[in-house]
């Protein structure tokens, strides 16, 4: 079976188990059930961001309905709240029945509703009708329509497209108590026309081997259009290329195609995309992200990522099929979901139980290594000074399978959730956390800012920071900035904090953070190219590779396009912390390659001795800004300011703007790498910047006794040549499970010892001149 084909199969049987979870009564109060009532939906199905008229028909299944009885209806959360006050404005609701002895009206319509235990969230609107007169009979009708009075008062589909259930319950006697219909009516928010093509290609490929170019048509919010037929041309802008060039799609490619390329020439390559659409004759192009084509294959893969988006789950989002958009729609490398666990205006909302498996289900299901990896996290949410971060887990799919959701410790400051992270989850488990708009206010009086340096930063446990989301940068304290917080706010009621809550702040503070950017998408809809993207450089795509590499802070961040970005300083990576002698001249060179024409690229430092400040902010020292015309910028600089302890990163922009459909705006595009730390020698160095341990760690392997196979984390305190090998009790080596080189920071390695003896041995790690050593059993 190919992958288009799972692909169709996943999503029939995730709308046929949607389906029948509701026919099941998935989301139950917990009270007795019976079905009373038959309710359906006309129509059922709606096209994203597409006014129109749904009413909703419910046939009493009882004797009769006596005043005073009430049925409630929750739609489907990403629709607008609905008004009953006014027919010839938007999202206009009326009820009506067909019964000659009683009387329907509509009595409220609120988010929050204590009769039910349904989730409060703010984006889901319960709306009340009761039978205000007389008695309605078996066999009779209560309508409900949403965006009724057409046209003016039709409601709007939700951009995204996606399937879900609405919710009714209903009280017959009038008592105050609900009982849940069993059977509610699904909808399904389908794509609009083609509108739009995109193209992808890895961000490497070796020269002569094969490749894939993925190539999905979309409409204008960035839903997959499945029914499309047309004639497809590509080419490449190395001639030597091996694609095919010209193809036709046809509906059953439901808007998605791949293709081989085998690249001839090294260099950086694009592959341009032509498609026209056999029922208009329209013309859609696309060129694809830039490719650096090698001679030989690389010991670091580039690869793309969202690490933060939500769905219906999060009390503030909707949609669903969320890990199914992020493999085929955004064709994302990795991904994780990161619903909120928490209502932040009631203990009634977030993540259950129920969700959590599914969740986790999903983490597993969607997991490929060497096609698409899975991340199990969520968002924790707190005001100052924790704000908000998000929680990344690493371990095998059956650990996770198991492991709880910790949502009571919300309670906690992010010092507090650490702790208990460190002290309570399974051996074996690997976590993360990076908080992301750290600089933001959700009104004039509100504080939600990170707080850095000192007591509050962890360099195990938090080696990142989202520096870009759909809210904005949060590189620096910038409120003019056109991608500032308040500049991209719709509804006018954000605000760029003056504390010192930014990655600008963090770094000169001492917190050693590599750059990210995520969407914080809120409808199910991840990897979009205005919301923020994380490149990570791993050396396989696989779970501990990618987690890796985040725990090294080897990636970079960009507004959603997927540039290719290389910085170093004296031949070391971004993300990289070393020494440098004082009186010498760091060597920089840093080379971007651009998805449209680049308008500059800057190379900023802080002097974390002598750095200036201003307005409690550092301010960053620009040494280089570099004009620049064209698809590719690069720059050879030695800093000549250089006095030691400093931090230096790079940025870039390019010319045009991208548009935000949702927000109905123009974006910037812009990039950032993880900065690099180029320290004095200084053996007796204690200060914060400095705290992760400066000496060799290695962990006890887990599980232990082992059966064959265990996992086992060590620390490098710097980059260079590593080996991890095996003796037994007489001291002779039986195994050599890796030896070369490796990144300085955290790592986590899975080894089998298929052929070995029951026994006691023991496990022994050398990097440069320190050696250590560990016990464990083989017990098979």
């Amino acid at each position: 079976m190919t992958s288009k084909t799972r692909t169709l199969w996943g999503l029939r049987l995730f709308t046929l188990l949607l389906l029948l979870a509701a026919w099941m009564g998935m989301y139950a109060t917990g009270k007795s059930r019976r079905i009373d009532f038959d309710a359906t939906l006309e129509p059922n199905i709606a096209t994203a961001r597409i006014s129109g008229t749904w009413a909703v028909k419910l046939v009493i299944g009882v004797d009769s309905l006596q005043t005073g009885a009430a049925v409630k209806y929750r739609f489907v959360k990403g629709f607008d709240k609905p008004q009953n006050a006014d027919s010839l404005k938007a999202n206009f609701i009326t009820v009506r029945s067909n019964s000659s002895t009683g009387k329907v009206a509509i009595t409220t319509i609120d988010n929050r509703d204590s009769s039910t235990n349904w989730d409060w969230d703010r984006n889901a609107w319960i709306v009340t009708v009761s039978v205000t007169a007389g008695r309605l009979l078996r066999g009779e009708e209560i309508v409900l329509t949403y965006g009724a009075n057409p046209p003016h008062g039709r409601m709007f589909a939700p951009p995204s497209a996606f399937v879900d259930t609405m919710r009714i319950a209903y009280d017959l006697t009038g008592a105050g108590s609900f009982q849940e219909l069993l059977a509610p009516p699904a909808i399904i928010v389908s794509a609009g026309l083609p509108q739009q093509l995109v193209a992808y290609l890895p961000s490497q490929a070796v020269a002569g081997l094969e490749t894939r170019l993925r190539v999905r048509v979309l409409d204008a919010n960035h839903n997959l259009a499945s029914t499309v037929t047309g004639n497809l041309f590509l080419s490449a802008s190395d001639t030597m290329a091996n694609l095919a060039g010209a193809t036709t799609m046809v509906s059953g490619d439901n808007g998605r195609l791949e293709f081989p390329v085998i690249f001839g020439n090294p260099g950086v390559h694009r592959v341009q995309v032509r498609l026209q659409l056999a029922d208009t004759g329209v013309w859609l192009e696309a060129t694809s992200n830039p490719v650096a084509v090698s001679a030989a294959p690389l010991p670091l893969q580039t690869f793309w990522g969202d690490l933060h988006s939500h769905s219906r789950i999060s009390h503030d989002g909707h949609g669903t099929g969320a890990f199914e958009k992020a493999r085929e729609v955004a064709a994302l490398d990795f991904y994780a979901l990161t619903d909120h666990t928490s209502n932040d205006f009631s203990p009634q909302g977030g993540i259950n139980e129920t969700e959590w498996r599914q969740i986790k289900n999903d983490v597993i299901t969607y997991h490929e290594p060497g096609t698409f990896v899975t991340f199990l996290g969520y968002e924790y949410s707190r005001l100052a000074p924790s704000g908000h971060h998000n929680i990344y887990f690493n371990a095998p799919d059956d650990v996770l399978a198991s492991l709880p959701l910790y949502r009571d410790q919300l309670k906690g400051e992010i010092q507090d959730m650490w702790r208990m992270l460190a002290n309570t989850l399974p051996a074996g488990v690997e976590f993360l956390t990076a908080p992301h708009h750290s600089g933001i206010m959700w009104s004039p009086a509100s504080n939600s800012g990170v707080s850095f340096g000192p007591g509050f930063g962890h360099r195990l446990y938090r080696p990142l920071i989202e520096i870009y989301s759909i809210h904005g940068q949060s590189e620096m304290y910038a409120p003019q900035h056109p991608l500032a917080y308040e500049k991209l706010d719709i509804k006018g009621d954000r605000y760029s904090s003056s504390g010192p809550h930014y990655a600008q702040d963090a770094w000169a503070a001492g917190e050693i953070l590599g750059a990210i950017a995520s969407s914080d998408d809120h409808s199910a809809t991840p990897g979009l190219p205005f919301r923020g993207l994380t490149a990570v450089f791993a050396t396989e795509l696989t779970r501990d590779a990618v987690f890796a590499a985040l725990q090294q802070r080897r990636v970079y961040a960009t507004t959603g396009q997927r540039m290719l970005l290389s910085f170093t300083i004296a031949e070391h990576m971004m993300g990289e912390r070393f020494e440098f002698p004082v009186g010498e001249f760091p060597r920089i060179v840093a080379e971007v390659h651009g998805t449209d024409e680049i308008e500059f690229m800057e190379i900023l430092k802080w002097d974390l001795v002598h750095g200036r400040r201003q307005n409690g902010h550092p301010v960053f020292e620009v040494i280089r800004h570099l004009p620049a015309s064209g698809l590719h910028v690069q720059l050879a600089m030695a800093d000549s300011g250089y006095a030691g302890d400093a931090v230096y990163y790079l940025r870039v922009k390019q010319k045009n703007d991208v548009y935000d459909f949702a927000r109905r705006l123009h974006r910037q595009v812009w990039a950032w790498s993880s900065p690099i730390w180029v320290m004095a020698p200084n053996p007796l160095d204690t200060t914060e910047q400095h705290r992760l341990p400066r000496a060799l760690q290695l962990d006890e392997s887990y599980p232990n006794p082992s059966r064959g196979e265990m996992q086992i984390g060590f620390y490098l305190p710097a980059s260079g040549r590593t080996a991890l090998k095996l003796y037994d009790m007489l001291g002779r080596e039986v195994a050599t499970f890796f030896d070369r080189f490796e990144f300085e920071g955290r790592h986590s390695v899975f080894l089998r010892t298929p052929e070995l003896a029951n026994g006691v041995y023991f496990l022994r790690l050398q990097s440069g001149q320190q050696i250590l050593q560990k016990k464990f059993l083989l017990i098979r």
